[in-house]
């Protein structure tokens, strides 16, 4: 109100507010927005100045802020949380101010006695304020916490375990992993198996290892068995091996947990060795070996067997006590034959020791015993080259006499374990069963020959040197008559050959049996022809013989044939009185049949005759061969023996 003019006047000013009263709806209608986007958001929102207080919070549903809204509100951080939190996040909001850049920031505070972390994003909104969201991370941060100690875990047992394992690419084979126990097996580095694939270490052929791979993703997890694996320094390994199927950064990988069995699978082959020793003992038991050749055998079984590296077999004399080498393995030649020279020389040895207590006796430091006594001379040679130094003495006893020893021989600092022993003794036990057959069966034959020459003799006394000594006597009067009355010679004469012929058959079959490989050279129809040709100038009797051609059968079975029909003719002149004998072999399709039958007195077969034994020789040779054997006989009626032998 002005006053012109003597008058009253009301002056309006207009201002056009139209744009500011837009502005102002638009700041209003932006904060309902703002508000709404608050209150509608699930994390917490702050508005901070640069001291830190709390400005504005967002939601106010205080479950979220674990405490109300009212309680914040005006407050700084350090009236809220703990100094070292509070300190860090009030010196990246200040940050934020300063470079007007949003700064992200985790951090953990314990809430309600449960420890939370939170990862915060503060962007600034005014030259002196910022907004603060926070975001919950706690489940995250526990889920990644479980796994990065998931990761140790597995890390740890990897690490400490004994097993072999290693991880292989499913793929591309290659080799992505492995532990400490794995690279220091094979003796590679960590790099260097990196560059491999498992083709490289595993010996067998590539189809066979590709075959367990496919197995094994074909059932997630299979037992592959035992394997052989390559060392870097070219040793093979006795692997048993497993795998299962996992998935590593996003790619198939079979996971290999591979047990060295190398150990057990030597201990296998020992056992399996120790088995075949003790059965080549028993079986050289019945061969014909001379003593020298069954203890060599011997000492290469006991080191194939054990854990020595050579073996020396020692017998000794009962009476004098000299030592003897009869067999040995593992030593250089010439060794056997020094060491013999030695002991023969009088050089002490434990040996004796053992032999005289039948105990076992352990040497340690040998090669320094050998070297210090100049009766071992001989083989000091070989003594200084050698390895070992230890030696086991395990004695060979029978039925209470000591027959010698086993010299076993070990490389320094080892000896045989508790189970080596057991098994020692028992080829000891064995051996001494061996040698002492090997001593009676020499004896047995060393009587059986004294024997044979005893009826060889025998036989030249009662045929050949009869012979001789009629066709000297003929010489003589053919001699006295050629000077005196020469046509009357030709008598004595022919008496001097047909002597002449029959001693000539006569040693001709002694001959043969002395020498019954010849049947594989003359055959047996020739062996019995000669046969028959002796007993008709021996004997006088009437042979007939009707063989077929030489027979496609074995030697064994020929020999056998051969034999019975020599005793056969032998018990004819012994026992039958016969002046007519037949002999017949025939020959069919996988059967020889041999029948030797005469005119003699004959015997009733159900009754024992002393005189009779070779009938139970003969029926023995026939059915030791699948062969069968028949007699036929009766007082006065002659006897007749067949024979079928399969060929």
């Amino acid at each position: 109100m002005i006053f012109i003019e003597g008058r009253d006047v009301i002056c309006t000013i207009v201002r056009d507010v139209t744009e500011r009263r837009r502005s102002e709806e638009k700041l209003r209608s932006s904060e309902a927005e703002l508000r709404a986007v608050f209150e509608a958001m699930t994390d917490p929102i702050f508005v901070f100045d640069s001291e830190g207080r709390y400005l504005k919070v967002a939601p106010s549903n205080p479950s979220l802020l674990y405490r109300p809204t009212e309680d914040l509100l005006g407050k700084t951080l350090h009236e809220v949380l703990p100094r070292r939190q509070a300190d860090e996040l009030l010196a990246n909001v200040r940050l934020a101010i300063r470079t007007q850049q949003t700064i992200n920031h985790e951090y953990n505070l314990k809430i309600a006695d449960q420890q939370m972390w939170f990862d915060a994003s503060i962007s600034p909104m005014m030259e002196d304020s910022v907004v603060a969201v926070a975001r919950d991370v706690t489940e995250r941060k526990k889920t990644e916490e479980a796994l990065r100690q998931s990761e140790r875990l597995y890390r740890t047992v990897i690490e400490q375990v004994t097993e072999n394992i290693c991880l292989v690419d499913v793929e591309t084979r290659r080799i992505v992993g492995s532990n400490p126990a794995f690279r220091e097996t094979l003796g590679y580095a960590e790099e260097e198996l990196m560059r491999m694939t498992l083709y490289d270490i595993v010996v067998h052929d590539q189809e066979s290892v590709d075959r367990n791979i496919q197995l094994t993703m074909e059932e997630g997890r299979s037992f592959v068995g035992q394997r052989k694996y390559r060392r870097k320094d070219g040793s093979l390994l006795e692997i048993e091996a497993s795998g299962s199927i996992i998935v590593r950064d996003g790619r198939e990988t079979m996971c290999v947990v591979a047990h060295d069995v190398t150990e057990r699978a030597r201990v296998q082959k020992l056992l399996e060795e120790r088995v075949a020793t003790l059965s080549d003992i028993a079986a050289n038991v019945t061969l014909d070996l001379s003593m020298e050749e069954m203890m060599d055998a011997l000492a290469q079984g006991v080191v194939r067997a054990s854990t020595a590296v050579a073996c020396i077999v020692a017998s000794v004399d009962e009476k004098s006590g000299a030592l003897h080498p009869v067999g040995s393995f593992g030593l250089p030649e010439r060794s056997k034959s020094g060491l013999d020279a030695s002991w023969r020389a009088g050089a002490p040895s434990p040996t004796v020791e053992a032999f005289r207590k039948q105990e076992p006796v352990l040497v340690h430091n040998v090669r320094r015993f050998l070297l210090g006594d100049v009766l071992y001379g001989p083989i000091h040679r070989f003594v200084r080259e050698a390895a070992w130094d230890t030696a086991y003495i395990v004695p060979l006893i029978s039925k209470d006499r000591s027959l010698g020893a086993f010299n076993l021989l070990y490389l320094p600092e080892e000896q045989p374990g508790g189970e080596e022993k057991v098994f020692l003794r028992a080829v000891a036990d064995q051996a001494a069963v061996a040698v002492e057959n090997a001593r009676l069966f020499a004896e047995a034959r060393g009587k059986a020959a004294l024997e044979e020459r005893q009826r060889l003799a025998r036989e030249l006394h009662d045929s050949v040197s009869q012979a001789l000594y009629g066709i000297a006597l003929g010489a003589k009067t053919a001699r006295k008559l050629v000077d005196q009355n020469p046509k009357q010679a030709a008598d004595p004469l022919e008496y001097v050959l047909s002597l002449a012929e029959a001693g000539l058959a006569e040693m001709r079959a002694l001959i043969f049996e002395l020498r019954p490989e010849s049947l594989e050279k003359e055959g047996l129809v020739v062996a019995l022809e000669k046969q028959a040709a002796a007993l008709r100038a021996r004997h006088q009797i009437g042979v007939e013989t009707t063989l077929c051609d030489e027979p496609e059968a074995s030697p064994d079975a020929k020999e056998a044939i051969y034999r019975i029909a020599q005793e056969a003719l032998h018990n004819t002149v012994k026992h039958a009185r016969a002046r007519k004998v037949q002999i017949s072999i025939e020959c069919a399709s996988g059967c020889m049949t041999l029948e030797v039958s005469d005119d003699g007195i004959g015997f009733e077969t159900t009754r024992e005759f002393p005189g009779h034994l070779g009938l139970h020789s003969m029926r023995e040779r026939a059915e030791r061969l699948g062969g069968t054997f028949e007699v036929e006989s009766a007082e006065g009626k002659g006897t007749s023996i067949r024979v079928r032998m399969p060929v």
